[in-house]
């Protein structure tokens, strides 16, 4: 067989295998979307707060969306939401030699962002998380990222399309 005709093969099964494009997850309420790289679908994972769940198994990634009414808050800044959350999951977490690195602070589509991330291990699972507060006029959203740290270095694309094609519809969403 030609190289060529090895070549013509190969990107035949490379487009073939890559052809599930990028396509948006919404929420149930279609207030809150996210565009999912490619690989990625839509999933059920075990966190009943999550308003948005997705999976890219062949990576071994997960990501949720959390989104909270500000009105059930009496948090002044993001940096406090943050906080409170970072906390919370401190005394909550099952995860072992949990360490938090940051806050990065960012801007997502012209909007303020901080970022944290977590290490820790669980059942002898390694974990790393990207977990990104992002403020709306209504909202506080929390978008956490997490894959293996085989997968970390190979995942930062897919993880920074996430969170920058977050978007938040607060109008009709309710405070």
């Amino acid at each position: 067989m030609s190289a060529r005709r090895i070549l013509a093969s190969f990107a035949l099964l490379f487009f073939a295998a890559g052809a599930t494009s990028a396509h948006p997850l919404q929420s149930k309420d279609s207030k809150l979307e996210v565009v999912l790289p490619d690989g990625w679908e839509a999933a059920t994972l075990p966190n009943p707060s999550a308003k948005l769940q997705a999976k890219c198994l062949e990576k071994a990634a997960f990501c949720i969306v959390i989104s909270e009414s500000k009105e059930d808050f009496g948090h002044n800044s993001l940096e406090e939401y943050a906080k409170m959350i970072l906390e919370l999951e401190e005394h909550r977490s099952k995860l072992e030699n949990r360490s938090v690195s940051g806050p990065k602070l960012i801007k997502l589509n012209g909007v303020d962002a901080i970022q944290y991330e977590i290490r820790g291990t669980t059942k002898n699972l390694k974990l790393h998380f990207l977990k990104t507060f992002i403020e709306s006029p209504t909202r506080w959203n929390d978008v956490m990222c997490w894959t293996t740290p085989s997968h970390w270095e190979e995942l930062q694309d897919d993880f920074q399309q996430i969170n920058e094609t977050f978007k938040v519809n607060d109008k009709g969403m309710g405070k």
